[in-house]
């Protein structure tokens, strides 16, 4: 079966997967660590609910239908988007945008 396919919006989360490090976002160390391990989790993924039924991710939609948010720690999150290929049930590829501390 066919992996999930990703990319970044930006070069500087690109980096900060590529080499765990990137002076243009300033990220406590756990939080890096636990980005790297939600791309993982994407990479490894057939599917959208391979991602959605690990409980440790806590799944969110926001704003509309094709934006999700996956928790990196308590009050951090990772934003995506879900790239449809043609039909709403089939994802192309999860765009991963962000990085945001939360207010919990």
């Amino acid at each position: 079966m066919e992996k999930l396919n990703f990319d970044f919006e930006s070069t500087d989360l690109c980096k900060l997967y590529e080499t765990g490090k990137n002076q243009k976002l300033t990220l406590p160390q756990e939080v890096i660590e636990k980005f790297m391990l939600r791309v993982e989790c994407i990479c490894a993924a057939n599917d959208l609910k391979d991602i959605k039924n690990d409980i440790v991710v806590d799944f969110k939609r926001i704003k509309n239908k094709n934006q999700v948010s996956l928790r990196l720690l308590d009050g951090w999150r990772m934003e995506v988007d879900l790239i449809h290929n043609g039909s709403p049930n089939k994802i192309e590829k999860i765009l991963i945008k962000r990085i945001l501390q939360t207010s919990n």
